[in-house]
């Protein structure tokens, strides 16, 4: 995948007189089509991800309320409390896998934004 200095970029002064944009900056339109492309192939893949996440997460919900039931019910016996066994870690486990921290829940969701390093 290029990187932002792979691509040429022109620049021209004066063609617009203003105090906020005195220099523009162009990019061919090949370039600029293909960065395009990249990331919405980018943001298709993320998408993609993002759904087998949704998927996961519902199928390990589904998981946690078939042993939360079980327990319940008394079809699963859980060992003692002072018995070392990775039973007793399952559900706090689960717990943990289904509730990020805030940060990671809002970055999974954020849309790719588009990079302006130049400026």
């Amino acid at each position: 995948m290029p990187t932002e200095n792979q691509i040429k970029r022109y620049t021209v002064a004066g063609l617009v007189q203003s105090s906020e944009n005195p220099t523009l900056q162009f990019v061919t339109v090949v370039d600029f089509d293909r960065v395009a492309a990249e990331r919405d192939a980018l943001q298709a893949d993320r998408d993609a991800k993002d759904q087998r996440v949704d998927e996961l997460e519902g199928l390990l919900r589904l998981a946690r309320q078939f042993v939360v039931n079980g327990i319940d019910l008394g079809y699963i016996k859980m060992p003692d409390v002072d018995t070392p066994d990775p039973a007793h870690d399952l559900l706090p486990k689960i717990n943990t896998a289904l509730n990020p921290t805030p940060a990671a829940a809002a970055a999974r969701h954020a849309p790719l934004e588009r990079s302006h390093a130049s400026e």
